[in-house]
């Protein structure tokens, strides 16, 4: 019988929760809603709201409401009690009827928060942004807008009607009168760019050159000189060897009876250099400095007392600029003017007669001619087609 009753008492049903109550004294001036409206829109938001009374009633939340006007505004003084403890809040709005609309959802989410939710809905305004308003819950559906109508797309515009015959050229080839009309391809115009493309497209193997020109040797004297260049060059860069002689000239020496020197000079010089270029390489402006040693030959010729040959060695620092201009995919022509500078001091004599010492700084310009040997050929002349070619 014990476990009989035990068992009817665990399937009983549990009791439902009793609604909550409250007491609500309510002080606003007779332009406000009053104490009946207040306990309608409580009622409104929270339908299980169970009766309301006096303060004396022993409710579950006791309120206390105080709404004043200062000015142009209106404050409520807003005063909660419950189990939960006192909660005082005082709040100011631009009307009477704003305030006790917040009160009411203040005194509703305080009595059942979950409850209340159910009577609020956002609604949104054409001329302002959504806000929560109250109204009572609804059992009827909500009306369904109608769709809008469908835009009909638009009808495609008819294809232009195809012109008949073959057209004219835009821009045509007039022949002038009693001239034939040109059949084969159009002459081709050789560039700078082709100049390039025929050029080396990176480091050439070799360079073989050849120079002739004039000026003041290492003895001071004008002379005519020759020389040749081997070495290397790149896109920046060269690098070569080069070997100058200065022809023999001659000179009376001064103070004596028909006394003659002649002088000649054969040194060699290893330069390196940078070569800015502009138009895509077809011209080549180098600056080069260089070290150079060799000899320099004088003697007494002709009918001279106390002639000789003696043999003075030479040294100098030689910097150098220049212009060249690429005439083809091997051939390089250029003008160069180099400024040797004495490393040594030397003299020639006679009978211990100084007859002339080197010169501390020289002076040679020169036409050259270039062979660059071993070019690779463009990027362009690889892609390009044999036919394509000229």
């Amino acid at each position: 019988m014990l476990a009989f009753g035990l068992g009817l008492f665990a399937w009983t049903p549990r009791a439902r929760a009793e609604p909550p109550t409250l007491s609500l004294e309510w002080q606003a001036p007779e332009t406000c809603p009053q104490r009946p409206a207040m306990v309608a829109a409580v009622g409104e938001l929270l339908p299980e709201l169970g009766p309301v009374g006096a303060a004396e009633d022993g409710a579950s939340m006791a309120v206390h409401a105080e709404i004043a006007q200062s000015g142009s505004d209106w404050t409520i003084a807003l005063r909660i009690e419950s189990d939960a403890g006192i909660d005082a809040r005082a709040f100011t709005a631009s009307s009477c009827d704003a305030l006790a609309e917040a009160a009411a959802l203040m005194i509703a989410v305080s009595l059942d928060p979950v409850a209340t939710r159910a009577g609020v809905a956002p609604v949104a305004r054409d001329d302002a942004a959504p806000r929560v308003i109250l109204r009572p819950r609804s059992t009827t559906a909500p009306e369904t807008a109608e769709p809008p109508p469908t835009p009909t797309p638009p009808e495609p515009a008819p294809d232009p009607s195809p012109v008949e015959g073959p057209r004219e050229p835009e821009f045509p080839v007039r022949t002038p009168p009693g001239l034939p009309a040109p059949t084969g391809p159009s002459p081709r115009t050789l560039s700078l760019r082709d100049l390039e493309d025929a050029g080396p497209s990176g480091p050439v193997l070799g360079i073989l050159g050849v120079q002739v020109g004039g000026g003041l040797g290492p003895m001071g004297l004008s002379q005519f000189a020759m020389g040749f260049d081997l070495g290397a060059t790149g896109r920046s860069w060269r690098a070569d060897l080069r070997g100058t002689y200065f022809a023999p000239r001659t000179e009376a020496v001064s103070g004596t009876d028909g006394a003659v020197a002649r002088y000649d000079a054969l040194f060699a010089s290893v330069r390196g250099c940078g070569v800015p270029t502009v138009r895509g390489g077809a011209l080549e402006f180098p600056l080069c400095l260089g070290f150079a040693g060799g000899g320099l030959r004088a003697e007494g010729i002709g009918p001279t007392p106390g002639a000789r040959r003696a043999w003075l060695p030479w040294m100098a620092l030689v910097p150098g600029v220049g212009l060249r201009a690429r005439v083809g995919a091997r051939v390089v022509v250029g003008v160069e003017l180099e400024l040797p500078a004495s490393l040594v001091r030397g003299r020639y004599s006679l009978d211990d007669r100084i007859v002339r010492d080197i010169a501390p700084v020289g002076l040679s310009a020169l036409l050259g001619f270039e062979l660059r040997l071993g070019a690779k050929k463009s990027r362009r002349a690889r892609q390009e087609p044999a036919a394509n070619r000229p």
